[in-house]
């Protein structure tokens, strides 16, 4: 008999630990989300009343897309509703954006969420989210909203992008 010892290595691609303050993050639209700086976190909260919802997001300006299996990792805690976190990555090889998304839960501690780039679908959209940044094509935008119509609260201690290998 043989024993295969399998060993997982990941590679920090890209990371935002919000030492220096809240980097390009920045509310959508008329959509009002205070943005702060607190510590070594970015703190969101918002109380919308007429438009139920409220958005900040941000993008990632690096050289080349991400791989297709690489890992956008969050470290977040989420403390009133639930969030909705939205993505929209370019791929190696295609014009169009890739949208993903996924809701997280309200929990008083801090969680990793990890969310796989391949799970991604193309979006196909003239000018959304390009239109951000005009004269700039970010590999990835990220969108931290509301799930549901209410206030919400949110605090991002590090998000980065990782690229797992496998090793035997």
């Amino acid at each position: 008999m043989t024993a295969v010892v399998l060993f997982v290595v990941s590679a920090v691609l890209w990371q935002e630990q919000f030492i220096d303050g809240v980097s390009s993050m920045n509310q959508l639209y008329d959509y009002t989300v205070d943005i702060a700086h607190e510590g070594e976190t970015v703190v969101l909260r918002a109380y919308p009343q007429a438009q139920g919802f409220a958005s900040a997001w941000f993008f990632i300006d690096y050289q080349n897309p991400f791989p297709d299996d690489a890992i956008l990792r969050l470290t977040m805690k989420v403390t009133e509703n639930r969030a909705r976190l939205r993505f929209f990555c370019l791929r190696h090889g295609h014009s169009v954006y890739y949208a993903g998304e996924t809701n997280i839960a309200a929990n008083e501690h801090w969680q990793n969420v990890d969310i796989l780039l391949q799970d991604a679908q193309p979006f196909y959209s003239s000018n959304f989210p390009a239109s951000l940044t005009p004269g700039n094509e970010p590999v990835l935008f990220l969108f931290i909203e509301n799930e549901e119509p209410s206030a919400f609260h949110v605090e991002i201690d590090d998000i980065s992008v990782i690229e797992q290998m496998e090793e035997k």
